[in-house]
């Protein structure tokens, strides 16, 4: 009887415990792969509000990854999942991007409308597997059995490309990702600010009745400014060497490297051998705005078509064009507005080359507020890459340089032609010699 009673009893557990874990550990599974950026507001929406219900509604059944694109590996797997999900050209780049299977949810809009259904015909299918992305199954093993250590007491790794949860990292650790390129971004931001702050110590003199009148570039300025053409000739430089390979990219950087070497060699001539009165020639101001154009247009080219940037030595352009800074209020490629703004300096500049009247003062007027705004953002997108996004571009960082390098040697014709606007409105005679440069 007590034999009969222990054998119902463990035939009673098996039916209670054994029976439902096994049948729970059989059950399908449907696997979703997020590619999202710390620097996406639409992410963190997803992430933060449209994941959470749906991981607790379907339970261990579903299974997101998370992949933060800003990690060289991660872009990586980003950019082959186009072709694993069959993503049509113009919606590629995108994030947040969900794939599940070979099925591809794009944006705030589409991942909660259509994952939740997409899941339960999954599930009713007998689950879904991970992606056709190469490598990315050998890496989410490896996740795991990180993680499995991890809860053995070891320490886990301070970041990973893929992760089975969402990881949210600091601006140090986005500063971190890329070092060498970071670097590079920190420097050009320094002499944006050196070279804005110098510009409007210059305007405040428009309310000082005697300094206005006498300002000249000087010994230090010269040499500001021969700095910034050199370090742009060398950031270009850097455009020119992808992994060895000629292409139409690499070709364009290596014309505008060239293009930058009779500016160094101009602005040498003047501070180190023609003394603090020569006037550095007109054609320095049009040359470069036609460089940069040629930048800008490259940008915009990568930014309006979602084609893949030729980054060159330094940096990863392709982080950089695929973030949400990437378009002026998700709407205007970048590019295309630098590519706007440069006809905008070369028309403004033609006007007050052509003419010598009042009209002459307000395009050189004119120009020096489009230098002075340009300026302004390409330090606001140049603080974004190493603080925010946690990459740089270096034809972003090479547009920004010329922007300030315009607007140096702009600078005394502009604020010269300021004064004149205001001894006008003032109806006062115009009392200063031209500044030398």
């Amino acid at each position: 009887m007590r034999k009969s009673f222990v054998l119902a009893l463990l035939l009673c557990l098996y039916l209670l415990v054994i029976l439902p874990h096994g049948a729970h550990a059989q059950q399908p599974v449907v696997y979703g792969v997020l590619f999202y950026s710390q620097s996406c507001s639409h992410c963190h929406y997803v992430i933060t509000e449209v994941l959470p219900p749906l991981e607790e509604e379907f339970g261990e059944q579903l299974e997101i990854l998370y992949v933060d694109v800003s990690q060289p590996e991660g872009g990586g797997w980003f950019r082959a999942a186009f072709d694993a999900a069959d993503i049509p050209d113009d919606r590629r780049g995108y994030v947040p991007t969900m794939v599940i299977g070979t099925t591809a949810l794009i944006g705030g809009r589409d991942i909660p409308e259509q994952m939740p259904g997409l899941i339960e015909e999954g599930l009713a299918a007998g689950g879904i597997d991970l992606p056709p992305i190469p490598g990315l199954r050998e890496a989410y093993e490896a996740t795991v059995a990180t993680q499995q250590a991890s809860n053995a007491g070891e320490d886990p790794p301070e970041s990973a490309p893929i992760s089975t949860t969402y990881q949210k990292t600091t601006w140090r650790d986005r500063l971190a990702q890329d070092s060498l390129g970071n670097s590079f971004a920190l420097g050009v931001l320094v002499i944006l600010m050196i070279g804005l702050a110098g510009q409007v110590s210059h305007g405040t003199r428009l309310f000082d009745e005697v300094g206005k009148r006498d300002w000249n570039t000087g010994h230090a300025g010269r040499i500001f400014i021969l700095g910034v053409a050199t370090l742009t000739t060398f950031i270009a430089g850097t455009l020119a060497f992808e992994g060895g390979s000629i292409t139409l990219p690499t070709v364009l950087a290596a014309g505008v490297t060239a293009g930058m070497i009779p500016v160094v060699w101009t602005l040498g001539r003047v501070e180190f051998r023609a003394g603090a009165t020569y006037r550095v020639p007109g054609w320095l101001v049009p040359w470069v705005a036609v460089l940069g154009l040629a930048v800008a247009g490259y940008l915009a080219y990568v930014e309006i078509g979602g084609n893949e940037a030729v980054c060159g030595a330094v940096g990863d352009c392709n982080t950089v064009q695929q973030s949400e800074y990437a378009k002026l209020f998700g709407l205007i490629p970048i590019g295309a507005l630098g590519v706007f703004g440069y006809t905008l300096i070369l028309g403004t500049w033609l006007i007050g080359c052509c003419r010598n009247d009042g009209m002459a003062d307000a395009a050189n007027t004119l120009l020096l507020g489009l230098t002075l705004f340009g300026t302004v953002f390409s330090i606001y997108l140049t603080f974004l890459e190493p603080f925010v996004i946690g990459a740089t571009c270096a034809w972003c960082l090479t547009s920004a340089m010329m922007m300030i390098l315009i607007l140096s040697l702009h600078g005394p014709d502009g604020w010269t032609a300021v004064n004149r606007l205001a001894d006008r409105l003032a109806r006062r005679p115009y009392r200063s010699n031209q500044p030398d440069w």
